[in-house]
């Protein structure tokens, strides 16, 4: 049996780990899957504009800390990475 090495730094802030994940919204609706592609209602959930269900992606930036494992994520509408901190 293999030994498990684990790793933990001795004070709080000396290593974070930082991840962005990139997902994809679903319309208001549903999307192609729920309607089929090429449908009329399919086209009528990629519309932008009040009250059509805006499409395209959310970005949600995590940080956890490896000595106290405290986690933070905050979900922005870019990848701006300078926009997102952990106090």
């Amino acid at each position: 049996m293999r030994e498990v090495i684990r790793y933990e730094y001795e004070r709080v802030g000396d290593l974070i780990h930082v991840d962005i994940q990139r997902l994809g919204r679903i319309p208001q609706g549903g999307g192609w899957r729920m309607h089929g592609i090429g449908t009329g209602a399919a086209r009528a959930s990629k519309r932008t504009g009040p009250d059509t269900g805006k499409i395209g992606y959310t970005f949600p930036h995590s940080a956890l800390d490896d000595h106290s494992r405290l986690a933070c994520t905050e979900v922005l509408e870019d990848t701006a990475s300078r926009r997102f901190a952990v106090s």
